[in-house]
Formats: C-alpha cells, sequence, structure tokens
C-alpha cells in the first residue's frame, strides 16, 4: 500500500513540475532544459503544431520584420532570428509572453526596442554582431536577465549601473571597443561567466574580485598588465584565459583557487612562476608559453591533476626533478626552450613514460624552410 501511494505521489510531483504545452499549466520550461525540447524550423511547421510549438528558428530568412503568424504560437518560449535584417521590433511581440530566449545576431539594430523592456520571463538576450556603438542602456531595464551576449558589436563602454542586472550570470561582450571595466561589475554576485577578450582593456577594477561566483574568466587580447592580488575570492573559478594580455606576474594567491581546472597565461610577459601555483591540485590544463620565464619552480610537481602544460618559446633550460610527480601528465610541450640536447634525455627520464614530451628548436637564421 505505502508503494502504491508513493508511486501516485511521485506521479503528481512530475506532473505539477513538467511543462505542459498544451495550457494545462502555466509553467515555464527551466531555462537549463529549453535545449532539449525540438527546434521548429519554420513557421509552417510550427503552426502546424501550434501548442506544442516551445522553440522556434527563422534563421537567413531575409527577415525585415517578424511573419504576424507567429504570434499565433502562445507556448513559444524561444525565438530565434539570426542573419536576417531586422532593425526594430512590433509591440505585439509582447504577445508572446511566455518567451525566454530571445537570438538576433547578426541583424541591424542599434538600440534596444522597447517591447523588450516589458517581457517579464525574458532571461537569455543575444544580439551579438549587430550596430551598436554604446551599450544599450534599456537593457538595464531587464531586471530577469540570466544571459546578456553584445559580441561583435563597437561598443565602447560598459556603464556603471550594470549592476543593475543583479540576476545575470553570462555576460559576454568580446570583441568590442571596450577600454574599462566599471568597479561595479562586482556587484554582480550571480555572474558566473564573464568574457571580455578582444578588447582594449588595460585593467581591472579591485572591484571585480566580488563576483564570488564566477566560474569562468575570458580576457585575452587586452592590454592587462596586472591581475588583481585579491583573486583568491573567486573561490568558484574553473577556467582563468589571459592570453595575449601584457600581465607581468602571476599573484601568488592564485594558489588558492582550489577549483581551477584550466589556466592560460600564453603570450605574455610573465618572467617568474609563483611557488603556490603548486597548490592547484585539480588543474588541468596549464598554458605558459612565450613568456619571459627562466626557472620553473620545484611545486608544479605537486599538481597531481595535470594532464597537459605548454612551455614554448620561454628561456627554460631544464625541469624539476619533481616533475616525477606528475603521473597524469599526458602532453608536455617545451618547444622553442635553450634545453641542451643532454638534458632533454635527463627531461624524458624525469617525466612519466607516457608522456608526450615536445622538444622543437628555434629555426636559425641559416636554417632552410
Amino acid at each position: 500500500m505505502k508503494r502504491e501511494l508513493f508511486g501516485v505521489f511521485i506521479f503528481f510531483l512530475v506532473s505539477v513540475l513538467s511543462f505542459s504545452v498544451n495550457g494545462q499549466t502555466e509553467g515555464l520550461v527551466d531555462l537549463e532544459q529549453l535545449e532539449f525540447y525540438k527546434m521548429y524550423t519554420n513557421a509552417d511547421s510550427a503552426l502546424a503544431h501550434k501548442d506544442e510549438a516551445v522553440r522556434l528558428s527563422l534563421k537567413r530568412d531575409s527577415l525585415d520584420s517578424i511573419p504576424p503568424a507567429i504570434y499565433k504560437l502562445k507556448n513559444l518560449q524561444e525565438l530565434r532570428l539570426n542573419y536576417n535584417n531586422l532593425t526594430s521590433l512590433p509591440d505585439s511581440l509582447e504577445k508572446l509572453n511566455k518567451l525566454q530566449v530571445l537570438h538576433f545576431k547578426w541583424n541591424k539594430f542599434d538600440s534596444i526596442p522597447p517591447v523588450l523592456c516589458r517581457m517579464n520571463n525574458l532571461k537569455s538576450l543575444d544580439l551579438s554582431d549587430n550596430e551598436f556603438t554604446n551599450f544599450p542602456e534599456r537593457v538595464l531595464e531587464m531586471e530577469n536577465l540570466r544571459i546578456l551576449k553584445l559580441e561583435r558589436n563597437k561598443i565602447e563602454n560598459i556603464p556603471e549601473t550594470i549592476d543593475s542586472l543583479n540576476k545575470l550570470k553570462h555576460l559576454s561582450l568580446w570583441y568590442n571597443n571596450i577600454d574599462s571595466v566599471p568597479d561595479e561589475i562586482g556587484d554582480l554576485s550571480n555572474l558566473q561567466v564573464l568574457h571580455l577578450a578582444n578588447n582594449n582593456i588595460d585593467s581591472l577594477p579591485s572591484g571585480i574580485t566580488n563576483c564570488s561566483s564566477l566560474r569562468k574568466i575570458r580576457l585575452w587580447n587586452n592590454n592587462i598588465s596586472y591581475l588583481p592580488d585579491s583573486i583568491d575570492k573567486w573561490m568558484s573559478l574553473e577556467e582563468l584565459e589571459m592570453k595575449g594580455n601584457g600581465l607581468q606576474k602571476i599573484p601568488p594567491r592564485i594558489g588558492k583557487l582550489q577549483m581551477l581546472m584550466k589556466a592560460d597565461f600564453a603570450n605574455n610577459n610573465i618572467s617568474k612562476i609563483p611557488p603556490e601555483i603548486g597548490n592547484l591540485e585539480f588543474l588541468v590544463e596549464l598554458d605558459l608559453s612565450n613568456n619571459n620565464i627562466s626557472k620553473l619552480p620545484p611545486e608544479m610537481g605537486n599538481m597531481e591533476s595535470l594532464e597537459v602544460l605548454k612551455l614554448w618559446d620561454n628561456n627554460i633550460k631544464t625541469v624539476p626533478f619533481e616533475f616525477t610527480k606528475l603521473e597524469n601528465l599526458k602532453e608536455l610541450e617545451l618547444g622553442y626552450n635553450p634545453i641542451p640536447k643532454q638534458e632533454q634525455k635527463n627531461v624524458k627520464q624525469i617525466i612519466p613514460g607516457d608522456t608526450k614530451i615536445l622538444f622543437l628548436r628555434k629555426p636559425e637564421n641559416g636554417d632552410k624552410k
């Protein structure tokens, strides 16, 4: 009897929590689960199943306006209109009051249509590859946004009022013309992904370390010379990508980022690796290529999870004996370093046997190509 009652309870619970597209429940699909629903790729097929259509993509249809027929899709929660010619949106879009995800990549927007600010269920907005020259202030009215992408525009600023988007989890503004980051970005306590690569940023505000939920930071190809000393506040950080900046050093407190799995410091001006880096026991991939490093701290041998270590194009002449402890190391790249041939043999004896070791010497002027 108890088993039967338990079964009835589970059935009831699933029924309540599940999204029903026939209108029997008003709930929305969880944003992370939405991608598992069928994506309709033309309006006719979606309208033929209008009660079941939750996702619709009309990309590359040369649209300069939204087809009125889609307003009949009352259960639509994701709409993708990428690669079209849209410059504005009608107020009638508000009829699709269950929309959570809107993608308008590769259109011709230069401002935020007012109707978007009235769509209270909107959680993910992608306006990448449009014609924005300034950060669209109107987006700050969308307080329920979790994901905001404005990639590959010509935006020059991030407003101090960015902290009004306090539910934001993912902010992506890479390939713009941004030269500074406001201290207020640190008030985004729910932010998990920050993507500001390929801009003109020359420094990071100290407040950015208050983003304690950050998991991924992508800041490659900027002009950043120093990371904040208090990066140990990023206790949830899993990926730190800083290649192609002007970094002078790695803060010693990096050793406290116990969740870090990937760190990329390639193409910088780093000359010394802090011994504290050896405390990163979960680090899987580390890239220190194309720097000015001449000595590797023996503590690096404590990084027991390390699988890939890239040290291309430095001034390294030897490898610490402690590297014998790197039992999970699969790939060690030492090309373009002044390591003598005899020392290369020693390295092969130090490094665990299954590791792929790459030695390449720099081509000299007299070498044939």
